[in-house]
């Protein structure tokens, strides 16, 4: 899980940070926290590596670049993504709403009521199934589905190729990788491989070249399964028929 917290109140960083880290060590996730004291930093780290994060808690009142228009420029390129925002004046948030916050924390703030609003952004995460969860080391840790380009299988670890690069190792079986991206836009060519489908840059009849460059083959057993399903992916993303 990673978090980033956005605040100019050094004080406020703080005991967000406190929060944030406890409420995820109770539900055994992993977190890396992103501590910013200007939207403009913030958004020069997104400039290196977009969607970073998975949830955002941005004051509004910052000098530089605000919150509001913080959370807009997120907005633009991470459609998953939990905003949270944190300020002392209630009558901004129907503006705040606009970039379709989640909910907003008002200072001076109690800390359950915080801890229950973090607690209710990583079960809406959870919930649709936007992010993937896996185990190392007993720790929790979770990408967006749309961060993985493909999932390998290698005796029994399984390797997840990130959009952005990485190969991320952990012990799971392929059959668990399947159940917790069903009904979504992976899918398998063949048993040692679960795709993105929206990571396809070029498709043969046997062959898929991903966006990376990887390069993936399609075996008899999941040949019609699997150019089946892409075109119904194809159809889904033109307007032609529901996933």
């Amino acid at each position: 899980m990673r978090i980033a917290i956005c605040d100019d109140e050094q004080t406020v960083n703080a005991v967000l940070q406190k929060l944030v880290a406890e409420v995820v060590a109770e539900l055994g996730y992993q977190c890396e926290i992103g501590l910013y004291s200007s939207g403009d930093a913030l958004l020069q780290t997104l400039e290196v590596h977009p969607r970073q994060f998975q949830i955002y808690l941005l004051d509004i009142e910052m000098a530089g670049t605000n919150g509001l228009e913080t959370a807009r420029r997120i907005r633009e390129q991470d459609a998953d993504a939990i905003l949270i925002f944190v300020t002392g004046h209630r009558e901004l948030m129907p503006e705040a709403f606009r970039v379709l916050a989640f909910q907003y924390i008002v200072k001076p703030f109690e800390q359950e009521s915080v801890k229950g609003i973090l607690l209710s952004a990583v079960r809406l995460l959870e919930k649709h199934r936007t992010i993937y969860t896996y185990t190392i080391r007993k720790k929790k840790h979770s990408l967006f589905l749309s961060q993985i380009e493909s999932i390998e299988s290698q005796g029994r670890k399984l390797i997840i190729h990130t959009t952005d690069g990485q190969q991320i190792e952990y012990y799971g079986r392929m059959k668990d990788a399947v159940e917790k991206a069903a009904g979504l836009t992976f899918v398998q060519p063949h048993r040692s491989y679960l795709i993105n489908l929206e990571q396809i840059k070029n498709l043969e009849s046997w062959l898929i070249e991903m966006r990376s460059g990887a390069e993936i083959s399609i075996s008899n057993l999941h040949h019609d399964t699997f150019h089946a399903a892409y075109r119904r992916f194809v159809l889904a993303r033109t307007g032609g028929v529901r996933l």
